[in-house]
């Protein structure tokens, strides 16, 4: 039983940390995609700043509002809203005809980077055993760093694609 309850904490706070995933792949995936969409859309170099810091715009807005929307809702539909959040800002960002619909979708984007970077450390540190809450929280942080890792690598990948933003 102990056995299963363990899988059970750990797959939990797996599919948790995918937010930390999530954040570290949108904060850093605007490195690669910025040369191509500068090829698509002409942008002044004021633009392009507003562009890569809008996801910052709406993390900060997240991480000022999610201490009283968890304490509202509970983490775990804020954690499921934040993914909701993810989901529609990135199918937005896909699908932006201009480049200030991008920038309002990268805000969306953001808010959750703000929401989830507060939120599921705080689930997983209350869900978690005291001998076992070090552990899954830094998964989170792993997370985040592997999102990053995995923005670069993806933005390697898609450099020579013909539709490479």
């Amino acid at each position: 039983m102990r056995r299963f309850v363990y899988f059970w904490l750990y797959f939990v706070a797996i599919v948790a940390s995918l937010g930390g995933l999530l954040s570290g792949f949108d904060t850093g995936v605007i490195s690669g995609a910025l040369l191509f969409i500068n090829q698509t859309w002409d942008l002044s170099d004021y633009l392009q700043g507003f562009l890569v810091s809008s996801v910052l715009i709406g993390a900060v807005i997240g991480a000022a509002t999610n201490g009283i929307l968890a304490d509202i809702f509970g983490r775990k539909k804020i954690i499921i809203a934040t993914a909701i959040i993810f989901i529609v800002g990135s199918i937005l960002c896909a699908l932006a005809p201009n480049i200030y619909v991008l920038i309002l979708s990268r805000i969306l984007v953001g808010l959750a980077v703000g929401i989830v970077n507060f939120i599921v450390p705080l689930y997983l540190s209350e869900v978690a055993p005291k001998q076992l809450r070090g552990t899954l929280v830094s998964l989170y942080q792993w997370a985040i760093t592997a999102g990053i890792l995995f923005s670069y690598v993806i933005n390697g990948a898609f450099a020579n694609a013909v539709y490479s933003w």
